[in-house]
């Protein structure tokens, strides 16, 4: 075999190891990364309505023909709830809880006040917390209902009133936890407390001719 013939065969042979080793080192195609879905949008969590203070609910409930639910109301144990916690008497029943003063411990506040425990975002200018146990405390903050509940109950129950509060709602203070506790009979304190709005009188027809 001739000399010509082996240099075309070497040549042959170093240009095939060429190409094998060019195509072993291109790099592998990366797969594609899949496009990511944008985050789903979190729904807004609606604002809570907020505590007002009596101020806001005697505006309209100071009207003897209406019923005058705030005189009876400011004559009730509930108006007094918070001032009682500075008497004498309770500040004996708080030592023996282990209480230095019953107006700003925990276990007294959650039940002689309105709101306890509520975010302060939720208190108006015009919330008195010396207020005790207010309208808001059974019927709900009111912020939201406050224009509407005269005209729209339902309306305003979407809105946070709680129209006709029950045992359930009352029992979560009168129960044996309180130091105080006597036999709670609901119908009986039902009727302390009632304060409903008369229905309005129509004037009699006149007679037919």
């Amino acid at each position: 075999m001739s000399k010509a013939i082996y240099a075309v065969l070497a040549f042959s042979v170093i240009l095939a190891l060429t190409f094998v080793l060019l195509a072993q080192e291109q790099p592998k195609e990366q797969p594609k990364e899949q496009p990511k879905e944008p985050p789903k949008e979190q729904p807004k969590e609606e604002a809570k309505p907020k505590y007002l203070g009596m101020s806001k609910c005697k505006n309209c409930h100071k009207v003897e023909k209406r019923g005058d639910q705030y005189k009876i109301w400011a004559l009730s144990d509930h108006a007094k709830a918070y001032s009682d916690l500075a008497t004498e008497k309770s500040k004996e029943l708080a030592k023996k809880q282990e209480i230095e003063d019953p107006q700003k411990s925990e276990k007294c506040l959650k039940c002689h006040t309105t709101g306890y425990g509520e975010a302060k975002e939720r208190f108006e200018d015009s919330f008195k917390v010396e207020e005790g146990v207010t309208c808001e405390a059974c019927h709900g903050a009111a912020s939201e209902y406050l224009k509407i509940h005269s005209k729209d109950v339902e309306e305003a129950k979407k809105k946070g009133l709680i129209a006709k509060s029950g045992e359930e709602l009352c029992k979560k203070c009168h129960n044996t936890d309180s130091p105080t506790y006597k036999e709670f009979k609901f119908d009986e304190a039902k009727k302390k407390t009632e304060h409903p709005i008369p229905k309005e009188e129509k004037p009699p027809e006149e007679p037919k001719k």
